[in-house]
């Protein structure tokens, strides 16, 4: 690692720590006697939309929301391509998670919301098409349920496709775990656009309202709509859709992992099960 950040970003580092926690990627914190950095590896079997999230965290971190921006490489890229995958240099954004309490759950929507405004006005390059799920895909016969509900989910979406206009780059993933608040300054950041594809908004809504559970989901919506970012109309219509949709797509990615025998980030084989058990629930397949 130490010879990879010598290369391609002139770092001589004090410490290079593994941190875990991430089911796409492998990371590490990068520190020096100045700075500290987060280095992230893609493997190539990953999902696209790295290198686009990447210009994402950028544009967003110029707006004033800090995003984990990338660090450019000695001869100005975003990432270097690997042998292994594609790597980049993320720089540090501190704080702590938010939790499920009813102040936090505002500020993920307002964060949320603020974020889709600002990369509504930025041309990403490269953004992966939304729609990811294929019906037909084998790994969707790992249970007998999976591809029934999966594909009612999708022709669900299909159904109300046309009547959802707001669209553009997506977080992808924006579980409580990338929404930190810094204390010390008393600012907010949205972290790991890893997984960024051009989509429905909505989705990114559905997905922060599945993590945080329903309880908590008036609340998440009440402030995400506040901002206007997405007419309060086609929330109401379109959201309920799209958290099936979602669930939809829980259940394919843990499919995938359990048919490949994918371990990233996890570390009991059981993980994979759970997730997609998870999945079945909530779809109530």
């Amino acid at each position: 690692m130490q010879a990879l950040l010598n290369q391609h970003w002139l770092i001589d580092a004090e410490e290079i720590a593994i941190l875990h926690g991430g089911m796409n990627s492998q990371t590490w914190e990068v520190t020096n006697r100045a700075n500290r950095w987060v280095l992230k590896l893609v493997p190539p079997h990953a999902p696209p939309g790295f290198r686009s999230g990447l210009f994402a965290a950028a544009a967003l971190d110029a707006a004033g929301l800090p995003s984990g921006a990338p660090v450019t490489t000695r001869d100005n890229q975003l990432a270097v391509q690997l042998p292994q995958g594609t790597a980049a240099l993320l720089t540090w954004v501190e704080g702590t998670p938010l939790s499920s309490s009813p102040a936090d759950v505002l500020q993920m929507g307002r964060m949320l919301a603020t974020a889709h405004s600002v990369l509504q006005q930025v041309a990403i390059p490269d953004a992966p098409p939304f729609d990811w799920i294929a019906c037909d895909a084998a790994h969707l016969d790992v249970e007998p349920w999976v591809r029934r509900a999966v594909t009612e989910a999708v022709h669900g979406w299909q159904d109300v496709r046309s009547a959802i206009t707001s669209w553009g780059f997506l977080h992808g993933d924006p579980a409580p775990g990338v929404f930190l608040h810094d204390h010390g300054t008393n600012t907010y950041g949205i972290i790991d656009w890893a997984s960024g594809v051009r989509g429905p908004l909505l989705y990114d809504l559905a997905s922060a309202a599945m993590y945080l559970g329903r309880e908590a989901t008036p609340t998440l919506v009440e402030a995400y709509a506040s901002h206007g970012t997405v007419p309060r109309a086609e929330i109401e219509r379109g959201l309920p859709t799209l958290q099936r949709y979602r669930y939809a797509v829980q259940a394919d990615y843990f499919a995938r992992r359990l048919q490949d025998n994918n371990l990233t980030g996890i570390g009991d084989p059981a993980d994979n099960q759970e997730g997609l058990d998870d999945a079945r629930a909530m779809l109530g397949a």
